[in-house]
């Protein structure tokens, strides 16, 4: 989750910075005495409005629709006038582009202003400036804004989130590989209560210190020592997108596929029709590729679960987990209302969780390989719903915490 959302807020922070940067450049940039301006070039020119009407830049609209009518008006300062053509900017909604006037919004004649644009000439010879850019000031072109530090502490900060939880995790896991024959609470054939720690002499039905039921069983003569699971197949299970729910294939395709469909033509097409608004289409862009490389992912990539006496892992495109299976201490099956999910979990909070997505046949060949895992290790196969396989798990964590690696 995190490294999603470092993956979604870097473009957009760079995004924003961009649009930052070009703005501070037209602040930057020095102005130039309107006798002074060369025809061909970008000049930047600073003086007041001259005009036969009140209004030159009219904001018409309201809310997201509002955008600027202009009219013809000059700019004058010390050294003489020059007319401004504004009409290129007709339509602009952009305070980036036009920035609010003083006037309700509006800007009206005898108002300072500054202007960048390229410096023209008539066929007179008369020269005048086509506006690109408005602003009150030679240096209002750019304000500090509070969006790119907040978006880059966002995107750096799940960054970094991201390489914290990944280096704690690798480590976490390699310490307990490393301490894991010094663990005193190593499971062989659950001779340790999964609930109060105490040890249970094999073949003890339930727990002498808290009563609980222990599930276990004489081993089985193909049980080897420490209960190694040397007489079970190996299993592959493959998850297909086919056998999902219906519920489940119809959200994949509306919100995997079709709406990252229509929020990538839809950026596309205004990106690339009259409406002005540039790179800000870059949003839908973004969100459409995350949207659809986050389901994606879950639903639509290939997964295989391998269940085999000296390895359990479930293998995706771009990890691969692998589990130890003399080190599993719990196994589950969950059900939440019509889904169901075979779950392991090891001492060293490892897990392995498959069921959405096999076939009804596999997933029953799973739960007899489970069964049989259980049994052999001597732990008890649980069958529950959401609510206790919770519990268990909590119970267990809280053990693991009292009696630590």
């Amino acid at each position: 989750m995190f490294l999603v959302f470092g993956l979604l807020f870097a473009p957009i922070t760079a995004y924003v910075y961009a649009l930052d940067q070009q703005d501070l450049a037209k602040a930057n940039l020095p102005v130039t005495a309107i006798r002074d301006l060369v025809v061909g070039l970008i000049a930047k020119i600073n003086g007041t409005i001259e005009a036969p009407t009140q209004v030159v830049l009219d904001l018409v609209g309201i809310g997201d629709s509002a955008s600027w009518r202009p009219s013809p008006f000059n700019v004058s300062d010390s050294t003489g006038p020059v007319a401004v053509d504004a009409t290129p900017l007709n339509g602009s909604s952009s305070y980036r582009v036009i920035e609010r006037g003083l006037h309700d919004d509006d800007w009206w004649n005898g108002d300072p202003i500054s202007v960048i644009g390229e410096v023209r000439a008539r066929p007179n010879g008369t020269a005048y400036v086509v506006a690109q850019y408005i602003a009150r000031s030679p240096t209002l072109f750019y304000r500090p804004s509070f969006a790119t530090p907040i978006l880059a502490a966002f995107g750096i900060g799940a960054l970094a989130a991201t390489a914290v939880i990944g280096y704690v995790n690798v480590r976490r896991k390699t310490l307990h590989r490393q301490n894991e024959p010094q663990f005193p609470f190593k499971i062989h054939a659950a001779d340790v209560c999964r609930d109060c720690g105490a040890a249970l002499p094999e073949g003890t039905l339930f727990c002498p210190s808290c009563g609980r039921p222990t599930g276990m069983k004489a081993r089985p003569s193909a049980t080897g020592t420490g209960g190694t699971t040397v007489s079970l197949p190996t299993l592959r299970l493959e998850r297909r997108f086919s056998e999902r729910s219906p519920a489940e294939r119809a959200g994949v395709i509306l919100f995997g596929i079709f709406l990252p469909a229509v929020l990538l033509v839809a950026g596309a097409w205004l990106a690339l029709g009259p409406y002005g608004l540039g790179r800000a289409t870059l949003y839908l862009l973004i969100f459409g590729v995350v949207i659809a490389g986050v389901v994606g992912r879950d639903y639509l990539t290939r997964e295989t679960v391998v269940l085999s006496p000296d390895r359990i892992e479930t293998r995706r495109p771009w990890k691969t987990v692998v589990v130890d299976p003399a080190e599993v201490d719990l196994v589950l099956t969950m059900h939440r209302k019509r889904r169901s999910v075979h779950m392991l979990l090891t001492r060293g909070d490892e897990f392995v969780g498959f069921g959405p997505g096999v076939s009804p046949q596999d997933f029953e060949k799973g739960r007899e390989w489970l069964r049989g895992f259980a049994a052999q290790r001597g732990l008890e196969y649980k069958d529950v719903d959401v609510r206790e396989a919770i519990q268990l798990i909590y119970r267990r964590t809280k053990k693991t915490r009292r009696f630590p690696r």
